[in-house]
């Protein structure tokens, strides 16, 4: 080969495995479609997790039509201080207990998830604030990916 075919074997390779092409497990949850979501409190979580559901199983068309019932808990506590014993991290655990109603055969199912994270205290409270509101909506989406596992287990 001559290093003019070669370059454009490397240049065709390199181009074509970083197109950005991503799988998508969306196919796994087309089989799914939310008939009802039921909340038992109304906090920002519950809103963050109740629309990444639906926004997920959308499809009207599904085989398995479902219901949710969803409560959710946030436990904030401390994780680290600092010699002047100030609080320099909190730790956040978000669990979601799932009940899971099946439409057809009335079939339910219960669960439990749960997903820990830490933030960083800012200098400033407004920082610290966003540091929380930034890892509980990375949290709920964990809590999304790992509700939409079990389903799909719960299928098979």
């Amino acid at each position: 080969m001559s290093n003019a075919q070669k370059l454009i074997v490397i240049l065709s390779l390199f181009i074509i495995t970083n197109c950005g092409f991503k799988v998508s497990n969306n196919a796994l949850y087309g089989n799914f479609y939310i008939e009802n979501i039921k909340n038992i409190k109304t906090q920002k979580i519950d809103f963050l997790i109740k629309q990444g559901l639906r926004n997920k199983l959308s499809n009207e068309k599904a085989i398995n039509k479902i219901n949710l019932e969803i409560t959710n808990s946030k436990i904030k506590e401390i994780n680290e201080k600092n010699i002047q014993n100030q609080i320099t991290k909190y730790e956040l655990n978000i669990s979601s207990d799932v009940t899971v109603i099946f439409l057809e055969d009335l079939k339910k199912y219960n669960f439990k998830i749960s997903s820990k994270g830490i933030y960083n205290i800012s200098t400033t409270h407004i920082g610290t604030k966003k540091n929380q509101e930034n890892l509980e909506k990375y949290l709920a989406n964990k809590n999304i990916d790992k509700i939409l596992k079990a389903l799909t287990n719960l299928e098979k």
